[in-house]
């Protein structure tokens, strides 16, 4: 089993570097909006992006969560995580869980962007 990396290591790692990612948002009309997160993030993996982010916006976006463990059991190589979500969406307890468990199952290779939030 490989040795996790901390967050120390890979902002040093990564500090002299401009890395790309995809943020992945279906039309609300779409009735295949899971399907193009899913094609989305795979392409965005296929062209050698760094990561796909996905919005959590509860109301009116694809479940972030649940597309995100999706990915994690598709994707080899490319960083899954959330766009800032708002810190008030969920008790911090879940939503630390949620980043655990996707950490896990995509092999540490979860990110989260988390804020104030605005909408």
């Amino acid at each position: 089993m490989a040795t996790r990396m901390s967050v120390f290591d890979w902002v040093e790692e990564n500090r002299s570097r401009i890395g790309f990612a995809l943020q992945a948002v279906p039309r609300p009309d779409d009735p295949a909006g899971s399907r193009r997160i899913l094609d989305a993030s795979l392409l965005a993996e296929e062209l050698a992006f760094d990561a796909s982010f996905l919005s959590d916006h509860p109301a009116y976006t694809p479940k972030c969560w649940l597309h995100l463990a999706a990915l994690a059991t598709i994707t080899s190589r490319i960083h899954l995580g959330s766009t800032v979500i708002c810190a008030l969406y969920r008790h911090p307890v879940m939503t630390s869980r949620l980043t655990g468990d996707l950490d896990n199952l995509s092999e540490g290779s979860a990110i989260l962007g988390l804020g104030a939030g605005w909408n």
